[in-house]
């Protein structure tokens, strides 16, 4: 097939790439003024793309440019010493790029010449020759610096099985023993161990540096369509034929099938993702069909997924993964039209910085994420899940929400208890009696004290209540501001009048049959309501109080005491209310507690609690008033 290139305007878009939309996998770049097909892009260090050479279907070009992810600009460099296409170029660990060899004037003019890019100067320079010529080879950098060029084709186009190694500071390339098989269009990947995979020709060599020896693969694999190291080490070959794909092991030297492509192609680029998935785009479905088609593999699935395919299809183009997680893919062939440069948005659970970058638009802890994950107790970058927002444990992270007056989060949620001040946010303490972060200046009773977090009295209201930041109100606007047996008259809080006497700190009692005997229900309303309070009964009178109509109530003169009365069966409330039944047990509804909706009732006969059912919507700060048929009626609060 004759690979076709074509000029467009060589005036570029301005301004950064931004991505639009809720969940855009591909943008189109600026276009970098000629297109290529047959070239190399190569990824520098400042996060630069150097784009050299290509053909336009006959001849080499000498032009080089580079691409500006930041800004979405290419600025052309001065030209390259000779023309070339479908040569190789790799970036040595000093930052310079080497490009060696390709084609020059004609398809079938092959060139052994090698030119050095320094990214200081953006000029070129020349390096020794090669001593063969060749075109559509491999290349590689090794852990040395030392440049690997294998295969390829010679100006006859013969199929080479030659290899040559260039030494820092060398004058020569030094020839290596060949190859154990020919290979047109070499893929070529540096192991984890540092040995070169080598693949095409349904046969695989791997050169082992230290021996400067070739071995071969014990089994046919995939002709040389991608060879990419994973993350791990291991590299990856697949493509061609029915998309057969095997991963090579270092640690073993065995080879062992995957899943395979969902399309067998030639000539694919294939990119490492900052995930460490791999990402295969375009190239030749058999005999002629050029594709679109991307794909991506998962090492740890062994598995490939079809993705969004791109704008429109490729074969001799290239894919270069930026430093911020994006894929940008220049030039290349299409059947229909000029391919302009397009860029592979992030995908979820890649490294970002910015919402540009992802797909989802969405960068949340350092990675692209699926949602918003703007809560405290979840996040984006859980090991293992990266990408999905999931619950996290410990403290929020920075820029979600907080915790306060908590800490941390436990399974996903904020604490609710603390064992140490430690466990509070700043300008809290950890209220000892109840085992909660409340402010410094006291946490409020539920009434009209603020209390020390030794439980002591901090501050009283009077009249007003007291609110959960520790603060009294001055003002009302509901009854709810005001402490209890005060009401809001609209700007204050006053007294309200009791059709029988009622001494001061009140709370409910009920006189029993003749003997006298009386008991006081403590449950949210014992002189004042508490928190996380048990129950009790006050035992031998009144202690000073009644809250009945008729004739009062001769006071006792034996001591006031408490008996115990058992723990509530679901959880601790605040700001929830008692309602004495009918039958004399005892109805606890709402508050604010772990409890949810679920009410529960307190038999004084037995001493024993049992759950009631739950109601329909959370109260906390509420009402609650018996009828006249024995019903209870909640009205307002606020959802718990």
């Amino acid at each position: 097939m004759v690979l076709v290139g074509c000029s467009v305007d060589p005036t570029p878009v301005q301004g950064p790439l931004r991505r639009s939309g809720a969940e855009v996998q591909w943008t189109v770049a600026s276009p970098p003024g000629v297109v290529r097909s047959g070239h190399t892009a190569t990824l520098l260090t400042s996060g630069k793309v150097l784009v050299t050479g290509g053909t336009d279907g006959t001849t080499g070009r000498d032009t080089a440019t580079v691409y500006d992810p930041a800004t979405n600009e290419w600025q052309p460099t001065k030209p390259m010493a000779e023309r070339r296409g479908l040569h190789c170029a790799v970036r040595r660990p000093d930052g310079s790029v080497v490009v060696v060899g390709g084609i020059t004037s004609s398809a079938t003019t092959v060139t052994a010449s090698v030119d050095l890019f320094d990214p200081a100067t953006a000029t070129f320079s020349k390096l020794p020759s090669l001593a063969v010529g060749r075109r559509r080879h491999a290349c590689v950098a090794l852990a040395s610096g030392a440049i690997l060029v294998v295969g390829g084709e010679d100006s006859t186009t013969t199929a080479l099985a030659s290899a040559e190694l260039l030494e820092l500071g060398a004058a020569a390339w030094k020839t290596l023993a060949p190859m154990n098989a020919t290979r047109q269009a070499p893929q070529a990947a540096v192991a984890g161990d540092g040995r070169v995979v080598v693949s095409g020709a349904k046969t695989a060599d791997v050169y082992d540096a230290k021996t400067s020896a070739w071995t071969a693969a014990p089994s046919a694999i995939p002709e040389g369509s991608l060879a990419v190291t994973l993350a791990d080490g291991r590299v990856l070959v697949a493509g061609y034929g029915a998309g057969t794909s095997v991963v090579f092991d270092p640690a073993t030297s065995a080879w062992k099938a995957t899943k395979p492509m969902a399309k067998g192609r030639a000539a694919p680029t294939g990119t490492r993702l900052s995930n460490g998935q791999v990402l295969a785009l375009g190239g030749l479905q058999p005999p002629s069909k050029i594709l679109s088609d991307a794909e991506v593999f998962d090492p740890n699935t062994n598995a490939w997924t079809t993705v969004e395919a791109m704008r429109v299809e490729r074969l001799g183009h290239t894919a270069t993964l930026l430093l911020d997680g994006r894929v940008l893919v220049v030039g290349g062939v299409s059947a229909a039209t000029i391919p302009p440069p397009e860029v592979f948005n992030a995908p979820n659970g890649v490294a970002c910085s910015t919402n540009d970058v992802c797909a989802s638009g969405l960068c949340r802890d350092g990675r692209c994420c699926d949602t918003a994950c703007n809560g405290a107790c979840e996040a984006c970058d859980v090991k293992g899940k990266e990408g999905t927002c999931s619950p996290i444990d410990g403290a929020p992270r920075p820029a979600h929400a907080s915790c306060a007056p908590y800490t941390k989060c436990v399974a996903g949620a904020c604490s609710a208890t603390c064992s140490g001040d430690g466990d509070c946010a700043e300008g809290n303490l950890c209220f000892t009696p109840t085992k909660r972060c409340a402010p410094k200046k006291g946490l409020c009773d539920g009434d009209h004290q603020v209390l020390h977090a030794d439980g002591t009295v901090a501050a009283d209201c009077g009249s007003y209540a007291c609110t959960p930041a520790g603060d009294c109100n001055k003002t009302c606007g509901t009854t709810l501001d005001c402490a209890r047996g005060f009401a809001c008259d609209g700007t204050s809080c006053v007294a309200v009048e009791s059709p029988g006497p009622v001494d001061p700190g009140c709370a409910t009692s009920r006189r029993t049959s003749g003997a006298g005997f009386l008991w006081l229900f403590v449950l949210g309303a014992l002189l004042g309501r508490r928190t996380l309070h048990r129950l009790g009964f006050l035992l031998g009178g009144v202690a000073g109080c009644h809250v009945e109509s008729g004739p009062p109530l001769e006071r006792s003169s034996q001591p006031a005491t408490y008996v115990p009365g058992g723990v509530m069966q679901n959880n601790a409330r605040i700001y929830h209310t008692t309602t004495a039944l009918d039958d004399g047990r005892i109805l606890v509804v709402g508050g604010l507690t772990k409890a949810g909706t679920v009410a529960e009732l307190f038999d004084p006969k037995a001493g024993t609690w049992s759950l009631g059912s739950a109601s329909a919507t959370a109260h906390a700060n509420h009402t609650a008033t018996k009828l006249t048929d024995g019903r209870v009626v909640v009205i307002g609060g606020q959802s718990a």
